[in-house]
């Protein structure tokens, strides 16, 4: 009887070796995964440790389900053995070593329970798709030091914010693409490149800040983000890969002052943009730089482009009306591409309108504004801009008499071109030794400054008729800098 019960349990305990899953059969258990370094697991926990290159995982076959935990100890440099913890999703914490140089590719992928990790100081290579499927995660800093990526470091992650560790000076190539739940991105100062691909596929990206020192921004960088409906470029971004928000969101696109160039392919393919503010700056739209924006209904060009490049509009297939301003004299043939019933808007024999002629397209003169730089004549004298005709307004100043005259009267305002503008000023030297001049009425309301020698060797007992109302804020404008002498006299 007693045999037959130890029978019985040799029996069973043979079915449980055989039918317990590996992870149970040890609760402990070790080895080697790199040339010096080691692994152990105990209860949940796995630990390497060593020097140099981790290249193997012999781990995973028992423990893939059962690990929780991940300790990497210093000494270790890199990760190097593609799906090293592949699918094990029910590890939720990670400790990464300040040795740490490279976690290459795969090497996290799908470890969908972990919540939290610190990438350390010392990384310099993040692999393709390190991280990606990793849902729990939520955040993640990249430290300045990383230099290189393999792309799509957190495709199909849970991150909705990355920042970028303030030193950083360029966002690598494919380093978020396709990273879905990507809301938020902080980008510090110090960057000054945002290479291709960056944010490809972040479908809920909503806003970008860009920085303004930022020069270049690669070729499809943005593209796909289809909750990113606003961007403003600063102006020191001179070049670009192309392509840079195609298949975007993007409907309104502002250009900071100071920008000078349109680079080519810019906006090619942002086919939700129907809104751009171009700053007075830009005197060049290069080549496809908004080719394929087939949202663009309306486009105005701003006053002081000199030169728009082959193809800048090109397949914009609803543009219906483009204004040009007289001072673009390079205008391509190919400007409009495959696009036909644009109206042109210009000046009469300007470039704009040779070009409507020569290319068949209708043509129709509107209002232009005068522009700086450029000395007008009206009457008796001679004005120039200080700022630009916008919204309504827009300030000249007289820089000179035409003729030397006995007297002479400055309006309130003056219409240069299509536009009446304030007189705020005179100029330096604006009379200086027109010695007829004894007259001076001075009816603008405006008038904020007097330059040096305006008034120099006219004539000494010249009278300066201002408005009685402005008459003790006048009076302080002429002193003996402009050339105002005290045989001189400021009336109402």
């Amino acid at each position: 009887m007693k045999l037959r019960k130890y029978a019985l349990a040799l029996v069973l305990a043979v079915l449980c070796l055989v039918v317990m899953p590996k992870e149970v059969m040890a609760a402990e258990a070790s080895g080697s995964c790199g040339s010096n370094a080691t692994w152990s697991y105990n209860n949940g926990t796995l630990t390497i440790s060593g020097k140099g290159v981790v290249d193997d995982n012999p781990w995973m076959d028992s423990y893939k389900k059962s690990i929780t935990n991940v300790v990497i100890e210093d000494g270790i440099t890199e990760l190097d053995h593609a799906w090293m913890f592949d699918h094990c999703d029910n590890m939720v914490s990670l400790q990464l070593p300040n040795t740490l140089t490279k976690i290459g590719r795969y090497t996290f992928i799908y470890c969908e329970g972990l919540k939290s990790v610190t990438l350390p100081s010392s990384l310099t290579f993040l692999g393709d798709q390190a991280f990606a499927g990793c849902v729990s995660l939520t955040e993640i800093t990249i430290p300045k030091s990383v230099t290189e990526c393999g792309g799509a470091c957190f495709r199909d992650s849970g991150v909705k914010k990355a920042t970028f560790e303030p030193g950083t000076t360029v966002v690598l190539d494919n380093i978020f693409r396709g990273c879905g739940a990507l809301e938020t991105v902080d980008i510090p100062s110090s960057v000054t490149k945002i290479d291709s691909f960056a944010f490809d596929g972040c479908t809920n990206l909503k806003s970008i800040t860009f920085p303004k020192g930022l020069t270049y921004i690669g070729d499809q960088t943005f593209s796909k983000c289809e909750s990113l409906t606003e961007a403003t470029i600063p102006k020191g971004v001179t070049e670009c890969g192309g392509h840079c928000f195609s298949g975007s969101g993007l409907k309104t696109v502002t250009l900071e002052d100071g920008l000078t160039v349109v680079p080519a392919f810019m906006f090619a393919k942002s086919e939700k943009l129907t809104t751009i503010y171009f700053p007075q700056s830009i005197k060049k739209i290069e080549y496809d730089a908004f080719s394929g924006c087939t949202s663009l209904t309306e486009v105005t060009l701003p006053y002081y482009v000199e030169k728009i490049e082959n193809m800048a509009f090109g397949s914009c297939t609803n543009l219906k009306e483009l204004t040009i301003y007289q001072n673009a004299t390079d205008v391509s043939s190919l400007m409009l591409y495959k696009v036909t019933g644009t109206t042109i808007c210009g000046k009469k024999n300007s470039a704009a309108h040779k070009f409507a002629k020569k290319e068949g397209f209708a043509f129709k003169a509107c209002k232009v504004p005068a522009l700086k730089g450029i000395t007008y004549t009206k009457g008796n004298l001679k004005y120039q801009v200080v700022t630009d005709y916008i919204d309504g307004k827009g300030t000249v100043m007289v820089t000179g008499m035409k003729k030397n005259a006995s007297s002479v009267t400055i309006p309130k305002t003056v219409k240069l071109e299509s536009y009446n503008y304030k007189v705020v000023k005179l100029n330096n030297n604006a009379f200086k030794n027109k010695s007829k001049l004894k007259k001076i009425t001075i009816k603008s309301t405006y008038l904020t400054s007097v330059g040096k020698n305006a008034l120099k060797g006219i004539n000494k007992k010249a009278t300066i008729k201002v408005p009685k109302a402005k008459y003790a804020k006048y009076k302080k404008l002429f002193n003996s800098k402009t050339g105002y002498k005290k045989t001189m006299k400021v009336s109402k």
